[in-house]
């Protein structure tokens, strides 16, 4: 698993997992006569879909649903600095919530 994670994007993952279920099922059906629903077969066919498209749309930003993605990114991220910059800065030497310094609180003030 740790592999897989590591020389693969979290797309290429969940993909693994998805045909790891197929197998799986077919493999059932296969040894057990287990009988595939219709409710599988869709669910497997959407899922597969979604990974496909959120693939191709990553692959060609010039596709047009592509480009108003990123001009809805592009506007989130401007919202979350701007939120940012008016958030005061964290006061390490404040107390917790019981009124005590306690774990990394007492290190922050030099208990």
């Amino acid at each position: 698993v740790a592999a897989v994670i590591k020389e693969t994007s979290a797309v290429g993952f969940v993909l693994t997992g998805v045909v790891k279920d197929i197998f799986i099922v077919i493999l059932s059906c296969v040894e057990f006569q287990e009988l595939v629903t219709h409710r599988q077969t869709l669910g497997f066919t959407v899922s597969l879909a979604g990974i496909f498209f959120w693939t191709y749309l990553k692959t060609n930003p010039d596709f047009p649903w592509s480009l108003a993605a990123d001009a809805s990114k592009s506007k989130a991220n401007e919202c979350t600095s701007l939120m940012a910059r008016k958030m005061p800065p964290a006061n390490p030497l404040a107390t917790s919530t019981t009124g005590n310094l306690q774990g990394s609180d007492r290190a922050h003030a030099g208990v």
